[in-house]
């Protein structure tokens, strides 16, 4: 009984890896096959990653800490969710302004949204330009940004399993006579 098992086994999966090795030729082959292939790739490809982008949540700080800040203008409004307030530090490019944030458990970021500057005066500050994320996972990312005062969403890659990350400002796009670095909102989404 054992044997006729084994030998039908055997016989399906030859059988299942000759199939798979002539789909393979034509579709390399046969341009027709391969675009069609490759067509479905990609719709499953989306498939995965809207149900993936659909299942983030926003992440909220528990702790947000500062190298600094202006009058009014703390740390943690930076993740306060109003584009209305902002961050402000005084800039120096010797002790680069930068934000530790300290999430409740560890979980998977998946994307940044970042609004530069301060909403009530954009040209009036400096914004940044370039931001490196240091992950408590011992991984980091530099993630570049545009000087306009709309949120820009960037995708992250190395955030797996993150309880802290430490953002510093690395260049910015500075505003003539201002002193001043601002950063209107920052906002995290994840899994977990």
């Amino acid at each position: 009984m054992k044997h006729g098992l084994r030998t039908t086994v055997r016989r399906a999966r030859t059988t299942a890896g000759f199939l798979i090795l002539v789909f393979g030729l034509l579709s390399g082959f046969y341009p027709p096959l391969r675009t069609f292939v490759v067509q479905q790739a990609a719709t499953v490809k989306q498939q995965v990653r809207g149900v993936a982008d659909s299942a983030l949540t926003p992440i909220r700080p528990v702790a947000v800490q500062g190298s600094g800040s202006t009058t009014n203008h703390p740390p943690n409004a930076a993740f306060d969710t109003f584009a209305n307030t902002s961050w402000q530090v005084p800039w120096n490019e010797k002790a680069p302004a930068r934000l530790t944030v300290q999430l409740d458990r560890a979980v998977a970021l998946r994307k940044i949204l970042v609004r530069t500057g301060d909403s009530k005066n954009f040209a009036g500050s400096s914004r940044p330009a370039t931001l490196e994320l240091k992950y408590s996972n011992e991984k980091s990312e530099l993630i570049s940004l545009v000087d306009k005062p709309d949120p820009q969403e960037i995708a992250l890659r190395n955030a797996v399993g993150v309880g802290t990350i430490t953002i510093t400002v690395v260049t910015v796009f500075p505003a003539p006579g201002a002193r001043d670095l601002a950063v209107a909102e920052i906002e995290l989404f994840g899994i977990g």
